[in-house]
């Protein structure tokens, strides 16, 4: 304990006289760094307090103001993202389903005998296709 009043008392001489002149590595300590900022917001004049409350309670409301904004956004982007995502993934299942009947269709054309050429006009598929089936 004698060190940290003998760094406190340092601390509150060096500040009321050279606030400039506190050595770096007492800074770089966050308990010397909170103490000499306590020291510092312990000078201020009633309206400088006053300032000082007012200005971190407007930061304190832009903070929430950003955040709710962000969260909206956020939400509002995951639902159009969702819908989107559902009307691309009903597209390709129609589109696959339809891909799956006609070569079914196709199969069974082939199996009946019918030339691949016909199979192609009805189908709608390539010829190299018909004949992998």
């Amino acid at each position: 304990m004698t060190g940290e009043y003998t760094l406190f008392y340092y601390i509150t001489q060096r500040l009321h006289f050279f606030p400039s002149k506190i050595p770096q590595e007492l800074l770089d300590s966050p308990e010397i760094n909170k103490a000499v900022l306590q020291i510092e917001e312990s000078a201020y004049s009633d309206a400088q307090l006053w300032g000082y409350d007012e200005f971190w309670d407007a930061v304190r409301v832009e903070k929430t103001l950003v955040s709710d904004a962000e969260r909206k956004g956020m939400e509002k982007g995951m639902a159009k993202g969702i819908e989107k995502g559902i009307a691309q993934g009903m597209e390709k299942g129609i589109a696959q389903g339809q891909s799956n009947e006609r070569k079914e269709t196709a199969r069974r054309m082939k199996n009946d005998g019918i030339p691949p050429e016909t199979i192609a006009k009805y189908t709608q598929l390539s010829i190299e296709e018909i004949e992998k089936l």
